[in-house]
């Protein structure tokens, strides 16, 4: 369990990278010439770089949604697809596992 949850961690970590580097991106389209004063109170300061980093993340968030909608129907066939080959591999190569514990065993009680 240690494991997974460490690469799920890492996968995390990952998506977490890209989708910053995502908003960053989004950020600069839509601000060519540079974050200006958003909020109109006279001083470009950190919370017109707040306001428009909320609106990247806004707009990269409804592509990402469209995106996988989009995309789900054709990844749940892949699945489908794929996934009695899977099961046929897991099997197999759990009773190659039992059998290699199985003669383990029975080399240690000589």
């Amino acid at each position: 369990m240690g494991f997974l949850s460490k690469l799920f961690g890492v996968g995390a970590a990952a998506s977490a990278g890209a989708a910053a580097v995502k908003i960053d991106a989004k950020v600069k389209e839509n601000n060519p010439d540079g974050i200006g004063d958003t909020n109109n109170d006279g001083v470009v300061d950190a919370k017109d770089y707040v306001e428009e980093y909320k609106k990247a993340a806004k707009e990269v968030y409804e592509e990402t949604a469209e995106m996988v909608k989009e995309k789900a129907p054709e990844v749940v066939d892949k699945v489908k697809e794929k996934a009695p080959a899977v099961a046929e591999t897991a099997k197999k190569k759990a009773e190659e596992i039992e059998k290699i514990a199985e003669e383990k065993i029975n080399e240690l009680k000589k």
